[in-house]
């Protein structure tokens, strides 16, 4: 009899076990399940249909939707959601800045073209500043638009213990936007453009030094490397003014003059 008592209580646990088993799994599956779904959360946002160069002007198919990790997505992306028509509203409007195929696109990348292709390419509280450039100033005439580099103003100076070649150099801008070299504005691939003219984005503080430059000596661009956005600290002194032309000598004229078979001379300047 004992023995049919224990056989029935082992009975009994067993399933009882069975059934806690599956009450448990389904809810563990639908956690994993909401697990799964919180982490494949996605939006869709705008991105470049191609590579696009700097100062191309948009059109509709140079964009598309793609689908994106809504954790990763930047709140300044253009969202599907927000904005369907956005191709159709940025058609027309000019790239400020290279994207490569699959990069999300953000309304400060663009700018309007109403105003002239260079407005339209600005950053926004920058100034265009054209200044004369030769081949032999530009890196060999291979400096070209959206490259960065470097100004510097070669100078003369007398002959000093700081200056004993009698020529001064000073870097005074870095990492500086190449915008358009001539009026040529677009990402030229296939060959370097040799211009006379090179427009720099500057800032208005920047601006009024590199005018000033102008007038102290002959500007320089160096190139820098694409990926290289080092700042060198070079303690730089202010630039110096630009000196007066020196005066020609006063020219003196000797006269002579006969009085009573007398010569007197007299210098007259």
């Amino acid at each position: 009899m004992l023995r049919v008592i224990l056989l029935s209580i082992a009975l009994a646990a067993g399933v009882s076990a069975a059934w806690l088993v599956q009450a448990v799994q389904p809810t563990e599956a639908n956690a994993d399940s909401d697990t799964a779904k919180a982490a494949m959360q996605t939006v869709e946002v705008l991105v470049a249909a191609t590579d696009l160069p700097a100062g191309t002007v948009l059109q509709a198919d140079d964009m598309r939707w793609q689908v994106w990790p809504a954790e990763a997505a930047n709140d300044a992306f253009i969202r599907y959601s927000a904005r369907p028509t956005a191709p159709t509203e940025i058609a027309g409007t000019t790239l400020r800045m290279p994207l490569r195929a699959g990069t999300p696109m953000m309304d400060d990348q663009v700018g309007d073209t109403t105003n002239g292709f260079l407005s339209g390419v600005l950053t926004p509280g920058m100034r265009a500043v054209a200044i004369p450039v030769s081949a032999e100033r530009t890196a060999g005439g291979f400096i070209l638009p959206n490259n960065r580099v470097d100004v510097l103003l070669v100078m003369s100076c007398e002959s000093s213990a700081d200056c004993s070649n009698g020529v001064e150099v000073h870097t005074i801008l870095q990492n500086v936007r190449v915008l358009a070299i001539d009026q040529s504005g677009t990402d030229p691939e296939k060959s370097a453009v040799v211009g006379k003219t090179a427009t720099l984005e500057l800032s208005p503080s920047d601006a009024e030094e590199i005018v000033a430059a102008e007038a102290a000596g002959k500007l320089s661009l160096v190139l820098r490397a694409s990926s290289d956005e080092t700042i060198v600290t070079l303690g730089k002194d202010s630039i110096p003014a630009a000196q007066p032309a020196t005066p020609e000598p006063a020219r003196t004229h000797t006269v002579r003059v006969m009085r009573a078979g007398v010569a007197e001379t007299y210098d007259v300047n």
